[in-house]
Parts: structure tokens; C-alpha cells; sequence
């Protein structure tokens, strides 16, 4: 007799790729703002506490990010970033 385990977690499951932005953010700053430099569209606007964003696979590989971290106290400016990637992870392999 053979007793077979089997975890329900281990699943046989297609990769699902998104993209990874972690940021090294200034304690100073207060917000954030991504953009996509291309466009000039905004695609997060966050407070400075989240320097992990999961973003869209389009982003991956390319430096299309402008960030912005801004000092809602008005005592130091702006800083921005540009030409900023996100790398490839999988999801499901994360457990996202």
C-alpha cells in the first residue's frame, strides 16, 4: 500500500509575469509620482510610504519611468528621476 501526498499549493501553474518597480526613496519626501515619459501620463501617485509598485508588463525592459518625489512641507524641491525600469517577475512564483 502507497500513500500519496499531495500539497494543494503545488500547482502546476502557467507563469503570470508582471512588473517589478522598487524604489530607494528619500525619508524627506512626502510623495511620489510615476510617469510615463513617453506620454506624460501619470501611473501612480502615492504617498512615500510604498516604494514597491507591481506594474504593468508593457513597462518591462523599458526606461519609460519619470520619478518625482515631492516635500509636502515646502522646504526642499522636487527631485525626478528619469529613464527608471521595472524588472520582470513572476507572480504566481511570489505568491502574489
Amino acid at each position: 500500500m502507497s500513500i500519496r501526498v499531495f500539497d494543494r499549493n503545488i500547482v502546476d501553474r502557467k507563469p503570470f509575469l508582471i512588473g517589478l518597480l522598487v524604489l530607494d526613496l528619500d525619508p524627506i519626501a512626502s510623495r511620489i509620482i510615476i510617469t510615463d515619459r513617453e506620454t506624460g501620463l501619470t501611473i501612480r501617485h502615492a504617498h512615500a510610504v510604498h516604494s514597491t509598485f507591481y506594474m504593468n508588463l508593457s513597462y518591462v525592459n523599458l526606461s519609460d519611468f519619470l520619478i518625482t518625489m515631492i516635500d509636502d512641507s515646502y522646504t526642499y524641491n522636487a527631485v525626478a528621476v528619469d529613464g527608471v525600469k521595472c524588472e520582470l517577475i513572476d507572480a504566481v512564483a511570489l505568491g502574489l
